[in-house]
C-alpha cells in the first residue's frame, strides 16, 4: 500500500525531536509521499487560509513552506493541497507562479500543466469518522467519473473508543479485493 501525508509547516517553527523523526521516516519511504497542506491550517473567517486572501499572500505561504522543508528536511514537496479543500483564482495563479508544486488535490483542473487530483470518495461520515458502508456508497456513487479515486483522511482523529482504524482496515481490504492498486498523488498519470 501507498500513502501520503500533508505537512503544516508552522508546526516546524520550533520542531520537536519526535516529530522531525517521523516525518524523516516518511521521506525515506519509497512508498509514501509528503505533500505541503498550507502554512498554518487555519481558517480566514469561514475560509481555509487559501480562499479569501491575496495572491501575494498564498505565494509567500507556498515559498516560505518550500524554503522550511528544504531547511528543515531536505526535500522540498511537489503536491499541494489545500486546508479545508478551499482554495480560489489567487491560490491558481500563486502556484503557477511558484513553480515547484505540479500536483494539486480538490482544485477545478484548467489544463495548463499542473496535475490535477479531484476524484475523492469519501470515507469518514465527518472528520475523522471513518464508517465503511458510507465509503461503499460514495464508492458506488464515483464510478464512472475516473479510473482513480482518492480517499482523503484524518488518521490522528481514528483511535478512540468507536474503531475508525479497523473500519479503515475494511476499507483497504475491500479495495485490494476489488483490485484497486494505490500510488501516490505525484505518480499519478
Amino acid at each position: 500500500m501507498k500513502a501520503s501525508f500533508g505537512i503544516i509547516p508552522a508546526d516546524q517553527e520550533n520542531l520537536k525531536p519526535k516529530y522531525k523523526d517521523m516525518v524523516e521516516k516518511f521521506l525515506k519511504d519509497k512508498d509514501i509521499e509528503v505533500w505541503q497542506h498550507g502554512y498554518t491550517h487555519k481558517k480566514n473567517g469561514n475560509n481555509g487560509e487559501y480562499r479569501g486572501t491575496s495572491y501575494e499572500e498564498q505565494l509567500n505561504t507556498f515559498t516560505l513552506t518550500q524554503k522550511m522543508m528544504k531547511k528543515n528536511f531536505k526535500y522540498k514537496p511537489s503536491t499541494f493541497g489545500a486546508p479545508y479543500n478551499h482554495t480560489d483564482e489567487n491560490t491558481h495563479k500563486a502556484l503557477l507562479a511558484q513553480g515547484e508544486l505540479k500536483t494539486v488535490f480538490f482544485m477545478k483542473d484548467r489544463k495548463d500543466g499542473l496535475k490535477y487530483l479531484n476524484n475523492r470518495v469519501n470515507m469518514e461520515n465527518g472528520t475523522g469518522k471513518v464508517n465503511f458502508e458510507f465509503f461503499k456508497k460514495n464508492l458506488q456513487n464515483a464510478k464512472g467519473g475516473s479510473d482513480l479515486i482518492i480517499l482523503q483522511g484524518h488518521p490522528d482523529k481514528w483511535y478512540d473508543e468507536n474503531n475508525y482504524y479497523q473500519e479503515f482496515v475494511k476499507i483497504l481490504d475491500y479495495l485490494k479485493e476489488e483490485g484497486y492498486t494505490f500510488v501516490l498523488p505525484k505518480d499519478v498519470k
